[in-house]
């Protein structure tokens, strides 16, 4: 659970918002710096714990069991409980009898700075000096109780906490969290519930006690995008009203829509950009027709949806006309137009494109009309001549 959170998330703001004055003891992504399971490379940093199922029993090999306890030297906050946490269960299992063997077994489950921190306290508390009765004045050393345990024990444990710690770390829960990114809401929820759990520990005066289901279910579901409360909104789904387990079940659905429509809109995006890529290298490999085809002055069939033209990025209307290669240029680039322009420069200097190709189509149009006129009958244009000439001759004997 905790290596999920800490694979998801590098930082602790990764699951964090808002601004936060004071930092809590125990922040939501886990920064242990202890290794809890036992390895071979860190075997000699643990120490072996018989304790007892029933510890009014014997011992038995069937009422015995061995707890691997980390050696305790510096660390987190969480770091501290944890090694706490695991003695409270050796003094409860095992059982240490009186206050002499505790002292022991804290000594042998500390190391380096954390040992010497206790052995500090346990001299400021044992020879601390304390009245021996109400009717006496004489002080006399505390010497080694369960109470100077007790005492002892607490002032090491309770330096790794700030002032008024408890009401941070519920401040802190309640108002400071969000769901990382690839963290499954089912962690989440454990995570909280494990923080929640550490509360009783936590130093006076108040606040240092566990949240009840309620008030996780509500640091949860504050937690979750805000798209997910809309989804439970539009259903009538009130998590208030549901168990944990019930509300966790309900968020793993909306994990499992929440990556299907990701998965979709990720195939629809690729698929977009393939037909793009495809669009693009067609453009480039396009043709068009050479100059000398052999489809040279044949006439092109129209769809009823478009026409052929329009593919082309140039046009001629000359060119067009007489079946040339219309496309690789404009009318205005057209050669036919060369000793046309010379001549009309001046007058067509203020014209707009449009005036021009209007100009362009009148003077095309007188010039096919001329050409037509040539092109008439041989015998017809013979006759003409001929009735011309006998006309002239009768004219001239008169």
């Amino acid at each position: 659970m905790n290596i999920a959170i800490s694979e998801a998330c590098k930082q602790a703001s990764d699951a964090e918002k808002g601004k936060i004055e004071i930092r809590p003891a125990i922040p939501f992504v886990p920064e242990s710096t202890v290794e809890s399971d036992r390895t071979d490379k860190n075997k000699d940093e643990f120490i072996s714990v018989t304790c007892r199922y029933r510890p009014s029993a014997g011992d038995s090999k069937k009422n015995n069991y061995v707890i691997q306890a980390k050696r305790f030297e510096t660390g987190t906050t969480e770091d501290v409980l944890r090694w706490y946490i695991t003695l409270q269960e050796i003094f409860e299992k095992k059982p240490c009898e009186d206050a002499e063997a505790k002292f022991g077994m804290v000594e042998l489950l500390l190391g380096g700075q954390g040992k010497k921190d206790f052995m500090r306290f346990k001299k400021t508390v044992t020879e601390g000096l304390v009245a021996s009765d109400s009717t006496t004045s004489i002080a006399t050393p505390r010497g080694i109780t369960e109470d100077s345990f007790k005492l002892t024990l607490d002032k090491f444990k309770n330096q790794a906490f700030k002032d008024f710690a408890a009401r941070h770390q519920v401040n802190y829960l309640r108002q400071n969290l969000r769901k990382p990114v690839g963290v499954t809401a089912r962690a989440c929820a454990g995570r909280l519930q494990e923080i929640s759990n550490y509360l009783e520990y936590f130093p006076g005066p108040d606040s240092n006690v566990p949240l009840t289901e309620g008030d996780l279910i509500n640091i949860l579901n504050q937690m979750v995008p805000a798209q997910w409360r809309r989804s439970m909104i539009s259903i009538n789904f009130q998590p208030f009203n549901k168990s944990m387990t019930e509300v966790i079940e309900y968020m793993e659905k909306l994990e499992v829509l929440e990556a299907t429509n990701k998965q979709s809109s990720t195939k629809k995006g690729d698929k977009e950009k393939s037909e793009d890529k495809t669009g693009k290298s067609k453009n480039k490999t396009k043709k068009f027709p050479k100059k000398h085809s052999k489809s040279k002055g044949k006439k092109r069939k129209r769809n009823d949806s478009d026409s052929e033209d329009d593919r082309y990025d140039k046009y001629c209307a000359i060119c067009k006309a007489k079946g040339g290669p219309f496309w690789t240029h404009d009318t205005e680039d057209c050669r036919t137009l060369t000793g046309f322009r010379k001549k009309k420069q001046r007058a067509t200097q203020g014209m707009t494109k449009k005036e021009f190709h209007a100009l362009v189509n009148t003077q095309w149009k007188r010039f096919i009309e001329g050409k037509n006129k040539d092109t008439r009958p041989k015998k017809a244009k013979d006759s003409n001549e001929s009735s011309v000439t006998s006309i002239e001759s009768s004219d001239s004997e008169e």
